[in-house]
Parts: structure tokens; C-alpha cells; sequence
């Protein structure tokens, strides 16, 4: 390989890039922050998100898999939240992704997760 394809390589796996789009957006709940300050972010299985009936998505997060997406994170037990219709976002990847506070009392609504992305209807 040359280094330029390296360079490349090294370039796209880098956290930076891979919160690019975290960053761009917004936090419903706080329209001031967002979603992501660097590290507060992450994709989830697919098993964590439950969509709901009213297009909202129950999220289930077990501790393990929070100290994943936020290494900075407090959280002590699983996190099970419901996210309403108008606050999810459209993933960019297709993939679920989880923002998460790093303690619960740092969010206006008292939640643990910042902002939660969805793939968009039908893929």
C-alpha cells in the first residue's frame, strides 16, 4: 500500500470522523448543545432499540455497553428510557447510535441519553 492509501485508511478510523456527524447535530431536549462533546457517543445493536407502536423507541442500555458508547459515564444500572417520535434523529449510516450524558443530572430532563439516531423507515 502507499502511503497516501494509509494515510487514508488512518484518516477514516479516527474518532473524529466517526463523530462527524454526532457533533453536526443538536440535542431536542437542549437545542444549545450537542449530541456529542467527543466521546458521548456510539452505534447500539439493534436489540437495544425497540420501536414503538407511536414511532418513539424504547432503549434498553445495559451498564456494560454505556461505559462503551460514554467512557465517562456514571451510570450505575441499565438504562431503559423512551424516546418520543419528534426527538429521534435519522441515522446517516443506517445503524442505531446512543449519546449518553456523563451523569444523569446533567441533562434537563434528568435522562441519560443526549440524543438517539434511528435508520430511516424502510432500510
Amino acid at each position: 500500500m502507499t502511503y497516501k492509501t494509509w494515510l487514508a485508511i488512518l484518516l477514516m478510523s479516527t474518532p473524529a470522523s466517526a463523530h462527524s456527524f454526532y457533533v453536526a447535530e443538536k440535542q431536542e431536549v437542549n437545542p444549545y448543545a450537542n449530541c456529542c462533546t467527543g466521546t458521548d457517543c456510539h452505534p447500539i445493536p439493534r436489540e437495544m432499540a425497540q420501536e414503538l407502536d407511536n414511532g418513539s423507541y424504547r432503549v434498553t442500555i445495559p451498564v456494560a455497553y454505556a461505559k462503551i458508547i460514554n467512557p465517562e459515564s456514571h451510570v450505575w444500572t441499565t438504562v431503559e428510557e423512551t424516546i418520543p417520535f419528534k426527538e429521534v434523529k435519522a441515522s446517516p449510516d443506517g445503524q442505531y447510535h446512543a449519546c449518553l450524558y456523563e451523569t444523569q443530572s446533567m441533562g434537563p430532563t434528568k435522562r441519560w441519553l443526549r440524543c438517539f439516531f434511528a435508520p430511516p423507515k424502510g432500510t
